[in-house]
């Protein structure tokens, strides 16, 4: 039996066997989660499974990894009997609740209370809210307690995850779900008011009205949840009046083993044999990972991480799941604190730059929530973003966190490093923290460096002062419109030529050699790692490309970001009229956001180079950026 290893790096770790059977697991501190075990039918029974589970416990604990867990539906035949015989521990979960969303929506109390609106509540989804919004959201998030992972954010639906506002525009509730195919996961429904639930129920109330929204019954068949614990059934019993009950479809069962040195692990060989598509994986969505029908791993709870809704309502959301990255009893492993030993030398810890001072890795990164934006957090996971945190002196505290992005790191060009976040709680830690950075960007040769903010803290502006930064205040290289400016544009409003088509429909090797042309003509937009992006990463029916010659000459891409905002990362032809191939490309995406997102909708387009910022004078001549404070120092 020969067994490969497929994806190794910091976040997750994938072994495949012969048989076309494998394991994936996500690694979060000294825990690691078990994503998936598929093994084909033929194969079952045979030991294959053992030998996976066997040989990634054997690399996981070389790794530093002292436990692993699993969460599966009790439905599924022999799981539980598997982990016991693997010496791992299971233990019964929650039940898996279950609301046919056509028996809800044409419920009567359920269509009066949405066409009647919410009172002075208002129920905001995560896609459209402003910058300024979503800062209060994270800020509210970390005072509540509330440990939910950047990447976890995400992938949550942007559409039906959101947030409820009281007549004060303060922040009351929040509900998050994913969605697979028909059906939506309510993954967690908290309010921050201990005193009510009542916001609580807005929120479910606001993630129906979009549903009605977006196609109702037709486009959802089921709405499903965990109840762990009896409030969150009450509030839906509430919602549709005992008219109709939730059906329970299922129990979780939870598999956990602490890896220790006498276990029996190296059986089989493990050869090496990376993907190097597959390398980067965190640029890949957890829910593509492919199941098998006696295999349906429901990964989509595990981001509940144990959490006591009924508290969350009624008791100011504190949670009573147990919290450690060692793997104390009844920890899940999620999205955990990872605790950092501040007694450690320079040589026994990579991150560690100088005492109360380290870089941000995957270890610790899961600490920093509330403390980055979560574009910030996720953009910490690309190759060129590095990010250090400096703790108050002698504490555990987190006092000043940077992240920023080199530019021109790999190319003959003069590297720049770009700060994309910067925040200082505490003075002593922030001029710490700006001192190894500024050690750091000299010893990688970085001639400029730059960032672009709407505000600083005195404390923020004192500091980078001090080390010779020049602030002014200047318009924004960023320009936010809607697609409704976009629309009122005459040359874009315009029939879309046909030899347009939406990226959707290239292969990945015909889209790698359309990257590849544009690196060739030393374009690449907005994105230093765009070789290292794969063509999901961007919104497929709105990012486009033209052919001509069996060639890919001409390109539009386009991502959301966490905000839902569109991103235009990439704009460039050399096919054989700019102009037509230009034009052509923004019509194509401005038919197909229209098509699929609301007039209000904002697009971000950051004018990065000369070429950009004509485009941008030309269709909109009046429209100027917000006023920002630039920050630069070193060569212009």
């Amino acid at each position: 039996m020969q067994i490969y290893k497929s994806v190794e790096n910091e976040e997750y770790l994938r072994l495949e066997e012969e048989s076309e059977a494998s394991i994936t697991v996500r690694k979060e501190g000294r825990s690691a989660n078990i994503l998936s075990i598929q093994v084909p039918k033929g194969d079952r029974r045979e030991g294959v499974g053992e030998a996976l589970l066997k040989s990634c416990c054997s690399l996981l604990y070389d790794d530093g990894i002292r436990r692993v867990e699993a969460d599966f539906l009790d439905e599924i035949s022999g799981m539980t009997e598997f982990f016991n015989e693997m010496g791992f521990e299971t233990e019964d979960g929650v039940s898996v609740m279950s609301v046919d969303v056509s028996a809800i929506l044409s419920n009567k109390k359920v269509k009066k209370t949405l066409q009647a609106g919410f009172g002075n509540a208002s129920f905001e989804p995560l896609s459209e809210l402003f910058v300024v919004q979503w800062d209060d959201f994270v800020t509210t998030l970390a005072e509540q307690n509330i440990k939910i992972s950047n990447s976890d954010i995400a992938r949550f639906s942007q559409e039906l995850s959101g947030v409820v506002y009281d007549k004060e525009n303060e922040i009351k509730a929040f509900i998050f779900c994913t969605e697979d195919g028909k059906n939506v996961h309510v993954d967690l429904v908290a309010s921050a008011d201990a005193k009510s639930a009542v916001y609580a129920m807005t929120a479910i109330q606001g993630m129906l009205k979009v549903i009605v929204e977006s196609g109702g019954a037709s486009k959802y068949k089921t709405i499903t949840y965990l109840m762990v614990n009896e409030k969150i059934n009450q509030i839906f019993d509430i919602i549709l009046n005992g008219d109709v009950k939730p059906e329970t479809v299922g129990k979780t069962i939870h598999a956990f083993k602490k890896l220790s040195d006498t276990d029996q692990f190296d059986e089989y060989d493990i050869e090496e044999d990376l993907d190097e598509d597959m390398d980067d994986e965190w640029q890949r969505e957890i829910r593509k990972v492919p199941k098998q029908s006696n295999v349906s791993w429901k990964t989509v709870w595990h981001r509940n991480d144990g959490r006591d809704l009924g508290k969350d309502i009624s008791s100011g959301m504190k949670s009573s799941a147990k919290s450690s990255a060692y793997g104390d009893e009844g920890s899940s492993g999620m999205n955990e604190d990872v605790v950092i030993d501040f007694d450690k030398e320079e040589d026994e810890t990579d991150g560690l730059i100088c005492k109360d001072t380290v870089r941000i890795t995957a270890d610790n990164l899961g600490e920093l929530a509330g403390f980055l934006s979560p574009q910030a957090a996720l953009d910490m996971k690309r190759p060129f973003f590095r990010g250090i945190v400096a703790y108050v002196e002698d504490t555990k505290e987190i006092g000043a966190v940077i992240v920023y992005e080199y530019k021109n790191l790999d190319e003959e060009a003069d590297t720049e490093a770009e700060i994309t976040w910067f925040a200082v709680y505490d003075e002593d830690a922030g001029q710490r923290l700006i001192d190894e950075f500024e050690n750091e960007i000299e010893e990688d040769g970085t001639v400029r460096t730059y960032y672009e903010v709407h505000d600083l803290s005195e404390s923020e502006r004192k500091i980078l002062e001090n080390v010779g930064f020049d602030i002014t205040e200047k318009e924004s290289s960023e320009m936010i419109l809607t697609l409704d400016d976009l629309e009122n544009v005459p040359v874009l409003n315009k029939k879309c030529p046909d030899f347009v088509k939406s990226i959707s429909k290239l292969g990945d090797k015909d889209f790698k050699r359309g990257v590849a042309n544009c690196l060739f003509h030393d374009r690449k937009g907005l994105l230093e790692d765009i070789a290292f992006l794969p063509k999901n990463w961007y919104d497929m029916d709105l990012s486009s490309y033209i052919e001509e010659d069996e060639n890919i000459t001409s390109v539009f891409l386009i991502h959301r970001d966490v905000t839902g905002c569109m991103v235009t990362d990439l704009l460039f032809t050399s096919g054989s009229d700019y102009t037509v191939e230009i034009l052509g490309m923004l019509r194509y995406s401005l038919k197909a956001a229209l098509s699929k997102y609301k007039g209000n909708t904002m697009v971000k387009v950051k004018r990065h180079n000369k070429q950009v910022e004509a485009l941008m004078k030309k269709l909109f001549p009046n429209k100027k950026g917000e006023k920002v404070l630039y920050i630069e120092k070193g060569e212009d």
